[in-house]
């Protein structure tokens, strides 16, 4: 028995790999003791040795820094493989230290940082090199604080001013950063954006309220 691969030369038969990744064609006859030779055939083959290639994906909401992205246990983490030849088999994803998992689309709800490692193996058993991406999830708000300068007196639920006492507002936010801080007086319609302090002095005395909250990125 004697075979050959492509335009190689006729070889007598033993067990043999193949490994020219791409489309390939086994040429294999056998011949008798009389020299009576078999009428040739043929095999068509595609050797696949390249690994399937997969991207992720990041959801909203998500924000990036020049070296970190930031995004909540709301945003969708997805993946997605292709393979020319053989075809993905299966995706799987793991975050910091777990175990790899079957991929579907799927979030990370712990704060603080984390890594997740993500691959794809082919119907042939080619395993992708593992890709990682690193972000921190941020699931806290901020927190605003509001204070007055001079002239001002707390009095029960209410604070006293002069049309002359400024109000600052001042936000904590210790994870992606400030976005803004926002507010409005009484019943306005429209929130203000917050840049500076402020007085009220355009309000008529009596009671009023300011209304006031921050939004991280």
């Amino acid at each position: 028995t004697e075979y050959r691969i492509d335009n190689g030369t006729w070889t007598l038969y033993a067990p043999f790999r193949l490994t020219g990744h791409g489309k390939h064609t086994i040429y294999f006859r056998g011949t008798d003791n009389l020299g009576n030779a078999e009428t040739t055939k043929t095999l068509e083959v595609i050797v696949d040795t390249l690994s399937p290639q997969s991207t992720i994906s990041v959801g909203t909401p998500r924000y990036s820094t020049d070296n970190t992205l930031y995004v909540s246990a709301e945003t969708l983490f997805t993946v997605e493989s292709s393979d020319a030849l053989s075809g993905v088999n299966r995706i799987e994803y793991k975050v910091d230290t777990g175990v790899w998992t079957a991929y579907m689309p799927f979030n990370v709800v712990n704060e603080g940082r984390h890594v997740i490692s993500y691959r794809a193996i082919d119907n042939i058993g080619n395993v992708e090199a593992e890709k990682t991406l690193s972000f921190v999830v941020d699931n806290t708000p901020p927190e605003t604080i509001i204070s007055f300068t001079y002239q001002n007196y707390p009095s029960g639920q209410a604070t006293i001013v002069s049309k002359d006492t400024s109000v600052i507002l001042a936000a904590i936010e210790n994870l992606s950063g400030l976005k803004g801080t926002y507010y409005r007086l009484d019943d306005e319609a429209s929130w203000r954006f917050y840049t500076a302090s402020f007085t009220l002095s355009g309000l008529s005395p009596g009671r009023h309220t300011i209304h006031y909250y921050s939004i991280d990125n």
